[in-house]
């Protein structure tokens, strides 16, 4: 007779089904931390169907998991069947007790302290946009892949800013770009995978006056630093460092870790020769952000600049994929 096994409490253990037909398969490989992790499942009733499950890790704060899985639920209901830039809301509930597995033994969470934990059940085919400088043995991304990227962020944040939320998160991170790839589906059917800090705007009772810092060190507005509530600009500006990054491989601020230095820093990026290499409409992009402040900013603009950018490096459509991104065909 086999001896029990004590189970770690983690992540990675976690085990069990959804509605008879979700089968909990893995954790999916995962770049970051965030307040939830991300399952790959598998259904029965569609096999070939990709679906992955969000649910807060055993070890997540309670009070921050909540509030994001409720910011992500709030966006996937409001644009279900509405908008191509999301994934496909498939079913949320409450969890009761975890299960975790391990070598073919499983056992329920021993003492749950969390007994209404959410999940959310998704469906997309899509693969972390930050996986694509990962995969680049240059440690950069050329100029006409980088601004098809970034059209695609730019389709994604209009759609979110559209449907009255804005982001606060925007990094390589959030967004996931379809697999197969093709170069048009790059800058058309990229998809927002994380909304866990997106906030309705505009604001129901006006901005406040100051607020704590909320985002990413690394690709917030300058504005966040300042301790101000953000706007659709400040998404833009963000997503304007992540070209910045995918351009020159690193963004000036990148082994800084004091956050008054990032702030410096970036008040100065307009100086460095990272933002003078960027193309010339990205850069009036960025002066034009600059000045909206808390002010709409029309996605025309955005998409509008980035087009006009690439157009002016490909005027005959002739830039294909790098090789490197290109799948293997099956036959």
């Amino acid at each position: 007779m086999m001896e029990a096994v004590e189970i770690e409490e983690k992540a990675e253990n976690v085990t069990g089904w959804f509605f008879e037909d979700y089968i909990i398969a893995a954790l999916a490989d995962d770049p970051i931390k965030r307040y939830y992790a991300v399952y790959n499942l598998v259904s029965i009733e569609n096999p070939a169907v990709t679906y992955f499950a969000y649910i807060p890790a055993p070890n997540t704060k309670r009070i921050y998991a909540e509030i994001v899985m409720n910011n992500t639920l709030n966006v996937l209901k409001k644009v279900s069947g509405r908008s191509k830039h999301f994934p496909r809301l498939k079913h949320h509930g409450l969890i009761k007790k975890l299960v975790f597995g391990i070598d073919g033994f499983s056992e329920e969470e021993r003492d749950p302290e969390w007994t209404n934990r959410p999940f959310i059940i998704i469906n997309h085919e899509h693969v972390l946009l930050s996986s694509m400088l990962a995969f680049s043995e240059s440690g950069f991304l050329p100029v006409d892949l980088t601004l098809h990227a970034g059209l695609g962020m730019a389709y994604c944040l209009a759609a979110l800013h559209r449907a009255g939320f804005i982001h606060r998160y925007v990094t390589p991170h959030s967004f996931s770009y379809p697999v197969p790839l093709t170069l048009d589906l790059l800058s058309s059917r990229m998809i927002i995978t994380d909304m866990s800090l997106c906030m309705e705007y505009p604001y129901k009772n006006g901005p406040r006056v100051t607020v704590p810092f909320v985002g990413c060190e690394r690709y917030s507005s300058f504005r966040t630093h300042f301790d101000r509530e953000q706007g659709p600009a400040d998404d833009y500006i963000s997503m304007i460092y992540v070209i910045s990054e995918m351009i020159n491989g690193k963004l000036p601020w990148r082994s800084m870790y004091d956050r008054n230095l990032i702030r410096d820093t970036k008040m100065d990026y307009k100086d460095t020769q990272d933002f003078k290499r960027l193309p010339r409409e990205i850069r009036k992009l960025y002066h034009d952000l600059i000045l909206k402040k808390m002010s709409w900013v029309d996605p025309e603009m955005v998409i509008e600049a980035i087009k006009a950018s690439i157009l002016r490096k490909d005027p005959n459509k002739g830039y294909e994929l790098p090789k490197w991104l290109i799948m293997p065909s099956s036959n």
